[in-house]
C-alpha cells in the first residue's frame, strides 16, 4: 500500500486532496496552482505534528505528488511548504 493517495475534492470541482495514510494529514490544492494555493489539515482528534515533522511530511508529500501526479500541480516544484 502506498503511503499517499490523491482524490478529487467533493466540494470544489477544481480541487484535489492528497492524503497521508500514516498520519491522516490532508493537503488540499487547486488544479494547476499547487505552488500558490495549498492547505494542510489534520484529521479531527489527531495531534498536529511539530513544525519539523510537518515540514518533512510536506516535502515527502510534494515529492510524491510531483513524481506521480505532476499534471495536476502546475509548472514547477517549490521546495517550500
Amino acid at each position: 500500500m502506498e503511503r499517499f493517495y490523491i482524490e478529487k475534492s467533493l466540494d470544489e470541482p477544481l480541487q484535489w486532496a492528497c492524503i497521508d495514510q500514516e498520519s491522516g494529514i490532508i493537503c488540499i490544492f487547486e488544479q494547476g496552482k499547487f505552488c500558490s494555493k495549498k492547505t494542510f489539515k489534520s484529521p479531527a482528534g489527531n495531534q498536529h505534528p511539530d513544525s519539523s515533522t510537518f515540514q518533512k511530511l510536506g516535502e515527502e508529500m510534494e515529492d510524491w505528488l510531483y513524481e506521480n501526479h505532476s499534471e495536476k500541480l502546475g509548472s514547477h516544484k517549490t521546495n517550500q511548504i
